[in-house]
């Protein structure tokens, strides 16, 4: 029984490996055309299947309905006013900060966050960066990142561990 349990582990560890490596491809593939143009990133297929539709230093990145269905990302609102609860997934670390990843008006961004306290699956914290009604990402989180460090940087010098 235990070499069962170790066999199915192992090809869930290569499926789900696939899946995610095959989700970051797409992010490449989508991103790889870019250039910039009035402040503005966009592809010479900028439109509707356009993974990602626009980008700014200071707003972020916006990206297509079918992009983020395509890679699972969901977003929730908040409520409250300074201090927050959400889900737990919701929580991105990135050396040594935590964060979010907030949807405003289309635009998507990492936000900063404080006083981080886990509470089995949710989180509470503060932000001085927040807003109640702002939405956080719960899901494909790791693809927002991705999708980021792709757009702000041309070297490996983003990435996350």
């Amino acid at each position: 029984m235990p070499l069962k349990k170790f066999f199915n582990f192992k090809i869930n560890f290569v499926a789900n490996f696939i899946i995610r490596l095959s989700m970051i491809l797409i992010i490449i593939y989508s991103t790889s055309n870019l250039f910039i143009y009035a402040g503005v990133v966009s592809d010479t297929r900028f439109g509707a299947d356009q993974a990602v539709v626009a980008f700014t230093e200071e707003d972020g990145f916006k990206l297509s309905e079918r992009a983020s269905k395509t890679l699972g990302i969901k977003f929730i609102p908040i409520q409250g006013q300074k201090q927050f609860t959400t889900h737990k997934s919701a929580l991105v670390k990135i050396k040594a900060t935590k964060g979010v990843y907030r949807r405003y008006e289309g635009w998507i961004s990492y936000v900063l966050i404080n006083d981080v306290k886990i509470d089995g699956e949710k989180i509470t914290f503060s932000s001085d960066d927040l807003q109640s009604g702002d939405e956080v990402a719960i899901s494909g989180t790791d693809f927002l990142r991705m999708t980021e460090v792709d757009l702000t940087t041309s070297t490996v010098a983003g990435c996350a561990h």
